[in-house]
């Protein structure tokens, strides 16, 4: 969630449950490879479990931030991967152009 599970947010729900599973704003790969990481990427002990929600559509891109993110300590990597997306829609616009339906 985008500009809402930012690190005062989840401390903040760490509050209401020590067990459930929280997670990061979506971070993009270009940004999470060069742009600021102790302010993009950094947390607190006290938020984990967390898990880092990265968004790209280069395969490379998507796994240096993951080896970053399981560096830095992350329990969970939540891909949100562009290209799958771009795919379907080929594959939807292909079947609608087809004589078969």
């Amino acid at each position: 969630m985008m500009d809402c599970t930012d690190r005062h947010d989840r401390f903040f729900l760490r509050l209401m449950s020590k067990n459930v599973m929280l997670y990061t704003e979506m971070v993009a790969t270009k940004s999470a490879i060069h742009g600021d990481r102790k302010k993009i990427l950094s947390f607190s002990p006290e938020e984990k479990p967390l898990a880092l929600q990265v968004g790209g559509s280069n395969k490379e891109e998507l796994a240096e931030v993951s080896k970053i993110a399981e560096d830095m300590g992350y329990d969970e990597i939540n891909m949100h991967v562009e290209f799958l997306l771009q795919l379907r829609q080929e594959l939807v616009s292909m079947i609608q152009k087809s004589s078969i339906i």
